[in-house]
């Protein structure tokens, strides 16, 4: 708050009169006195634990890397389906929460095993991003291993 206040009287300390300017002084420590006042950070924060600005990161990195507007939108829908189910924040999903919700989907949708490698697919590319982020401690998805698909016979 020191900062603030001073930066506010180096701006104002050629426009105004000695008896202004003290007045400027004492009106700002009088008010201020009862703020905590931060300064607001510039840099982008990759290791926020807002699921709402890892996924944004996530999905600017994956623009950036060249995937199509198709695949972005398949990310962020079944990323937040994902968070929304499991309900924690990123940094806590443990592979047993995925386990669970891959499981429940199955269950309650009667999802393919095909349609489920899929989700496993990504979001063994989102929790690997936050892992090499240093988002999360470690990919939840890296011990759930591909679902066996029956292969179509072909005539």
């Amino acid at each position: 708050m020191e900062e603030l206040r001073t930066a506010i009287l180096n701006k104002m300390k050629d426009e105004l009169s000695v008896k202004q300017f003290r007045c400027l002084e004492n009106a700002i420590d009088s008010e201020l006195s009862e703020y905590n006042i931060t300064k607001k950070s510039r840099e982008l924060s990759l290791n926020s634990d807002n699921n709402e600005i890892i996924i944004k990161n996530f999905l600017g990195t994956k623009l950036l890397e060249g995937c199509s507007k198709k695949t972005i939108t398949h990310y962020k829908g079944i990323v937040e389906r994902m968070l929304d189910d499991v309900g924690k924040s990123v940094s806590e999903i443990s592979t047993d929460d995925m386990r669970r919700h891959m499981a429940m989907w199955q269950m309650n949708r009667n999802v393919s095993t095909t349609t489920l490698n899929n989700m496993r697919l990504a979001y063994s590319t989102f929790f690997g991003w936050c892992f090499t982020e240093g988002i999360t401690k470690d990919n939840p998805m890296k011990r759930i291993k591909p679902f066996k698909t029956q292969k179509k016979e072909v005539k």
